[in-house]
């Protein structure tokens, strides 16, 4: 699967902590690929960087995400450009 661009929005508690674009991505099948970027805390209120610290305090923070692709599929020899968004 190559994907033309890879948009993430990542947000804790409702609040936008992070965003990071990423272009030109090729995935194999059962594969995996990291897409690295850096999260912003300073966007935090006061009371959501006391839930944050209890959390990681316990091992394990949820964050949401939402993930927007844009690319082409292939299978076996055919490919399907710009099938999906």
């Amino acid at each position: 699967m190559n994907l033309a661009e890879v948009d993430i929005h990542v947000k804790y508690r409702g609040n936008k902590l992070g965003h990071v674009e990423s272009e030109s991505l090729h995935v194999n099948r059962w594969g995996l690929e990291h897409v690295y970027g850096e999260i912003e805390f300073s966007e935090l209120p006061s009371p959501d960087v006391a839930h944050l610290m209890k959390e990681l305090a316990k091992g394990s923070v949820h964050f949401h995400t939402s993930v927007r692709v844009t690319g082409n599929f292939g299978l076996f020899f055919f490919h399907f450009p710009n099938i999906f968004k």
